[in-house]
Formats: C-alpha cells, sequence, structure tokens
C-alpha cells in the first residue's frame, strides 16, 4: 500500500470510548464507571440491534375472576434499549392496595398523582406494562482522609437492577418499528387508483367514445389503456378499455360500444390499469425497499413493554377477565420458534405408524436438522428408484409436498402420504425378497 492510499483513508469516531491502562495511571471512580460503561452499552447495542424488544419467554398474567391479585409469572423481556427485564420469581399486584390507577401520558415526562384517575365506577379495561428499573443499594461510609468523624457521609455501593409495573387506562407509548410505508402489499392493494372523475359531455354518435369532461388532461394518449367506469346516470356500471385519446377534443375511443350510451349527466371514473399500475408501485416501492436498511426505532424515553390487558370492576378492584394477548409483543428468538414447531407439530409421526422408522420425530427440524435433511434427501432417493422401476409413478414425498403447498385439504394429503408410505414399505419388501 502506497502513502498515499493511506492519506486517502477517512476516518471518524463513533458515542464508544474504553479506559487505556498503563504503568503509573492515577485511578479514579471515574475509570471505574466509564470500564462497566462501556462493556453495558456495547451488550445493550448488540440486544436492541440484533435482536429487537418484546417479550423473550414468560411474563404471563395469571388471576381469578372476583379476585384482586394479578400475577406476573417469572420471565425474561428485552425493552427498546436494549436492557433486560428480569423477573425471577411470580410477582402479585394486590389491585385492592391501589389508590388509583395510571393514565396514559400526552409526553414522555414521569407520572405524578395529578394523571391518576379515581372514582370510576363501570367495569373497565387497563393495560399492564412492564419497563427496566435501576436503584442504589448497600451504602457504605465514604472515607475521607484527614476529615472529622462529623464529615463522614455514606455513598451506595451498588446498583441492582430490577423492574416496575404500572397499570394504564391506554397502552403506553411503543416504539415504532423499521419499516417502508406504506408497505408493498399496501401499495398494490392500492391499484384501483383514481385518475379522474367527471361528468359526460355530450353524447357523440360513435358508440364507442365518450367526450370527457372540461377538466380533462390536455396531454396527448393520456388516458391511453386506462379504464373508464360509468358510476351514475344512463350506462352506469359499464367499463371500457380508452385506446385512443384526443387532448384537443376530449374524445376518447374505447375497445368496444356502449351497451347504453352515456348521456351528459351521467358520472365517470377513470383509473389507470392494474398491471401497469402494479409495476409503478412495485418501482416506487424498490426506489425505498432496495437502498438500506434504517437502524434506528424511534424509543420512548420510558419503555413499558405491554404484557396484557385485564378487565376491572373500578369499583371493587376485583378481576373480570385476562386478555393476555392484547397489544403484546413477543420477541422473534429460536426459543419461540421451538416453542410454536413442537406444541403445534409434535405427534406427527405418530399418524403413519411405519414399521422401520422411516418417518423421524417432527422435533428433528430444530434438534437435529442434519438428520432431518438427511431423512429427506433419502425418500427423494428411494423415489428416483421407484421411478426407473415404475415408469410414470409418482410416489413418495414429492407428491405430498406439492399437493401440500396447492390444496387446503391437509388431513387429505395426510392420509394420502400414510397410504403411499405403506406402498414404499411393501415395495421394499418384494425388492429385498427378490434379490
Amino acid at each position: 500500500m502506497t502513502q498515499n492510499l493511506i492519506n486517502d483513508r477517512n476516518c471518524d469516531l463513533n458515542n464508544f470510548k474504553k479506559v487505556r491502562y498503563f504503568h503509573g495511571m492515577l485511578m479514579t471512580d471515574r475509570d471505574f464507571r466509564e470500564e462497566q460503561i462501556y462493556h453495558n452499552e456495547k451488550r445493550k447495542l448488540l440486544n436492541k440491534m440484533l435482536h429487537g424488544w418484546g417479550v423473550v419467554c414468560g411474563l404471563s398474567l395469571s388471576g381469578k375472576a372476583g379476585e384482586s391479585i394479578i400475577t406476573i409469572s417469572p420471565g425474561m423481556g428485552l425493552d427498546c434499549h436494549g436492557n433486560e427485564i428480569v423477573v425471577c420469581e411470580p410477582y402479585k399486584i394486590d389491585l385492592r392496595s391501589k389508590t388509583c390507577f395510571c393514565i396514559q401520558p400526552t409526553k414522555s415526562e414521569s407520572l405524578t398523582g395529578a394523571d391518576c384517575l379515581e372514582g370510576e365506577t363501570e367495569p373497565k379495561t387497563w393495560f399492564i406494562g412492564i419497563k427496566f428499573h435501576e436503584m442504589f443499594t448497600d451504602p457504605m461510609p465514604v472515607y475521607v482522609p484527614g476529615g472529622e468523624c462529623e464529615e463522614k457521609a455514606c455513598e451506595s455501593s451498588r446498583i441492582s437492577e430490577g423492574f416496575c409495573i404500572k397499570i394504564f387506562d391506554q397502552p403506553p407509548i411503543q416504539p415504532r418499528r423499521s419499516q417502508i410505508d406504506p408497505s408493498l402489499i399496501e401499495r398494490i392493494f392500492d391499484c384501483e387508483e383514481e385518475v379522474i372523475t367527471g361528468t359526460v359531455g355530450e353524447v357523440l354518435e360513435n358508440k364507442n367514445q365518450i367526450k370527457l369532461s372540461d377538466n380533462a388532461s390536455k396531454e396527448v394518449d393520456f388516458y391511453k389503456d386506462m379504464k373508464i367506469k360509468i358510476t351514475s346516470g344512463a350506462g352506469s356500471k359499464q367499463s371500457r378499455r380508452i385506446i385512443d385519446y384526443e387532448s384537443g377534443s376530449g374524445i376518447a375511443t374505447l375497445d368496444s360500444n356502449w351497451d347504453t350510451q352515456p348521456e351528459p349527466t351521467s358520472n365517470y371514473r377513470i383509473t389507470k390499469p392494474k398491471d401497469e399500475c402494479y409495476r409503478e408501485k412495485v418501482e416506487e416501492f424498490g426506489k425505498d425497499f432496495c437502498i438500506s436498511v434504517e437502524c434506528s426505532d424511534s424509543c420512548p424515553e420510558e419503555h413499558y413493554i405491554i404484557l396484557g390487558k385485564i378487565e376491572i370492576d373500578t369499583a371493587t378492584k376485583v378481576i373480570k377477565n385476562i386478555y393476555i394477548n392484547e397489544g403484546r409483543p413477543y420477541l422473534m428468538t429460536f426459543r419461540l420458534f421451538q416453542y410454536i414447531f413442537s406444541s403445534a407439530l409434535t405427534g406427527l409421526d405418530t399418524l403413519f405408524t411405519p414399521d422401520n422408522d422411516q418417518i423421524p420425530d417432527i422435533n428433528l427440524i430444530h434438534t437435529n436438522p442434519i438428520a432431518a435433511l438427511c431423512w429427506i434427501g433419502q425418500m427423494f432417493i428411494e423415489k428416483s428408484e421407484m421411478g426407473n422401476k415404475d415408469e410414470g409413478s409418482d410416489k413418495g414425498i414429492t407428491k405430498y409436498m406439492r399437493n401440500a403447498f396447492t390444496h387446503g385439504a391437509v388431513e387429505t394429503e395426510l392420509k394420502n402420504l400414510r397410504k403411499e408410505v405403506d406402498e414404499l414399505k411393501e415395495m421394499n419388501k418384494k425388492k429385498k425378497k427378490n434379490s
């Protein structure tokens, strides 16, 4: 590398700063604090950028109707700042001990007593939120060289991590997740975009033409290949495609004659054809989407993760109902994937009852994916071998995979696959017997 190339490098610094120790350095409390800050902030950065925020596991809500105790189960969550919220033991909230419930603040400042609501008589639903919290603990005397006894002071020697629970009448402010808005689907669904509406100018002799109103475009062929629909009046609900447009006269030529000729009192609407609109929307979306992924989400100063919603009899302060998945966000982790996959599909192998364990336990997908892929590969090999023996046969897992994605009758497909597995077994037995 030449000296010129070295000088062409552009460098800058970020906000992270770590302590550089050297022999003879005078150490102060600042050095030790900044050492901790560096590692904590690095970990929090990884949490929020690589994992996101939400409930990792646990933190469910439970309680009996007619009673006043809400229990939060042990669990863990991550807030949008990257803080770990850990509940180690079941945490109980006595609703009757609450003097008031908190109203969602309009700003990010802390709630005060004036923000609380009392005196309600009707049952009402409330959101339960949890946030990360720190507290100074373990005070100890401060050593002051040469100081008098009465000059001794105490400082907290530890910072304990924990959590705070609050009950809100509205969902607490949540971070806005990074995404392109509007989404691709929303743009495509918007492809009946209205170009212009108006009233028919006059009745024309040619039944495959229409005179547009005076506010129509003056651009040549502006409406070509667009769709025109009569929305009211004579000829209502008829649609035609415009194949030519004369901007000077405002006359549009259509792909076919009107069944009923529109009159000057008829109203029309012109829209772009869907295929052209789809192309434009995809190109428009691509300009926003294909550049880069935005790093930062808007994160409130105090981030309460919603654990669920409860309905409370405000007069007696007892539980009426608990809705655990109302507003509750989950963090997409491998643990969650494993929970969903195993809970829904474990035991699928028992539907087939093969003699030689050809269908493995469904949990191999996440406990031993190599074994699962090897089994699938072996099924393709066996299918290929059968195809050579029996031209035109369509046995094995290939047919099942194709049908599973093209038909909704999953139960029927499972029965068919089970039948095909039995046929495979019979063919293998005959193959071994003949050999």
